[in-house]
């Protein structure tokens, strides 16, 4: 089988030559048809084995993508069902499905880094993924955190409190100013450290004009992901964006591509909280644990695949964490050091082997 990185390499280099102002759905047929020719090296068995990993691989993306939009849709109906009368229940039905809908995301976050390993053909989609799963978040954007209060855009009187609005005020500075997303969804629904019966008095019906905003942000953000959540899964369909510039790679590149999102995957939104010692990123209580298991689950099916495909060494492997109630940043009581220490380990061997 020839060396993926070649193929890589070639593709990269054909890529620059069009230039980085050609959209990428302009890209000559010849290119492509170039770039096909590197899968002849391949035997007609190994080529369909390929096809075959990648198109199961694909399925399963679109399965989870519809997946996700259903239990959106849930989110949405319990979120109307809290704000017509908040209490603890309704506040708990909320943060279970939110819960479920971000574990299920997870099964997406792979192909959530495309733009960032292949950002000549993927930078249209970078926005969507932008505004469904931003990260790091910084709380004090969206509302009151610690001991600050009358702070974010739920208190700043200016900012209006619409669609057209928040969208326009999501990351205008900066991507960790975020309002968009799961994890400030996320935070308008945990509130920082409080109770849920603080939390709930946050969102009582009354005439003060930050409860009503804070109120109308919730619906909106809730409202906005779901409807983000549609555009993607058409985006995955057939004949979708995503979809079309995922098969018009030939199956060696498809496979590359797979492997360094995988890579950046593991980096930018495993390690780098692992590693991040102020532990300052946000994440609602009881829940990073069951996110992080559910991540390393996924990080091994990739590596499953990739290594089927002959992308990766046998030996390549990603340690399990215990899925356990817990804080929601990593202290000792949550993962042990030697756990912390192993993960980190298996996660960078991952990295470095899938630049190679």
């Amino acid at each position: 089988m020839p060396s993926l990185p070649s193929l890589v390499a070639l593709f990269a280099l054909q890529l620059s030559l069009l230039g980085c102002n050609e959209a990428p759905e302009q890209l000559q047929d010849e290119t492509i048809t170039e770039i096909k020719t590197e899968s002849l090296l391949l035997s007609q068995d190994d080529e369909l084995k390929l096809k075959k990993l990648v198109a199961e691989y694909w399925k399963a993306v679109r399965v989870s993508a519809s997946d996700n939009r259903q239990k959106l849709s849930v989110l949405n109906e319990l979120v109307d069902d809290f704000l017509s009368n908040p209490n603890e229940g309704s506040l708990l039905a909320v943060k279970e499905q939110w819960l479920a809908s971000y574990l299920s995301y997870q099964a997406l976050a792979t192909v959530a880094q495309f733009h960032q390993s292949m950002p000549n053909v993927y930078a249209e989609q970078r926005n969507i993924w932008l505004a469904i799963d931003p990260y790091p978040i910084a709380v004090g954007y969206i509302d009151d955190f610690g001991p600050y209060r009358g702070v974010g855009i739920v208190n700043d009187l200016l900012v209006e409190i619409n669609e057209s609005s928040v969208r326009s005020q999501h990351a205008i500075t900066d991507p960790s100013e975020a309002i968009l997303g799961y994890l400030p969804l996320g935070f308008l629904l945990w509130g920082d450290n409080i109770s849920n019966a603080e939390r709930v008095n946050d969102y009582k019906i009354n005439d003060n004009q930050n409860t009503q905003r804070r109120r109308q942000l919730l619906e909106i953000v809730s409202t906005a992901l779901a409807n983000d959540i549609k555009v993607l899964e058409q985006w995955l369909s057939d004949t979708g964006q995503i979809d079309v510039l995922f098969y018009r790679l030939p199956v060696l590149a498809q496979i590359e591509l797979i492997k360094r999102s995988s890579a950046a995957f593991a980096e930018h939104r495993i390690l780098a909280v692992l590693q991040d010692e102020a532990q300052d990123d946000w994440r609602p209580n009881k829940i990073w644990p069951k996110v992080l298991s559910v991540q390393v689950k996924q990080l091994n099916e990739n590596i499953e695949l990739l290594k089927s495909a002959n992308a990766l060494p046998l030996a390549i492997s990603v340690d399990a964490v215990a899925n356990t109630e817990a804080s929601p940043v990593l202290k000792d009581d949550v993962i042990s050091k030697n756990q912390n220490a192993k993960l980190i380990e298996s996660l960078e061997r991952l990295i470095e082997e899938a630049r190679n």
